[in-house]
């Protein structure tokens, strides 16, 4: 619709935190008492850029990390088959 779109616009032109922001030491911790992480990331962010998938995969250990290619921000709607397929991927076969 035309109001998602506006706001689609308005959110991407805001300021971002950069990924020094974040909190490394925070992040371990949780990652290592919490269950495993997974980061699912579109190459062509430019909100929250690749190398912030990277920074983050670094301070939490074990984190898996799935780029899809040619996808923005909004993977689970740029390009839904793919974010389904790296969802199914991580979670793996049914019990």
């Amino acid at each position: 619709s035309e109001r998602l779109g506006d706001w689609a616009a308005a959110f991407a032109q805001a300021a971002c935190e950069p990924a020094e922001s974040l909190q490394p030491e925070r992040l371990g911790r949780w990652a290592a008492g919490g269950p495993p992480v997974a980061l699912v990331w579109g190459e062509q962010d430019r909100i929250t850029p690749l190398a912030q998938a990277h920074a983050l995969q670094r301070w939490m250990p074990g984190a898996t990390l799935t780029v899809l290619p040619g996808v923005g921000h909004i993977p689970h709607i740029e390009s839904p088959d793919a974010f389904a397929a790296a969802l199914l991927d991580v979670l793996g076969p049914p019990r």
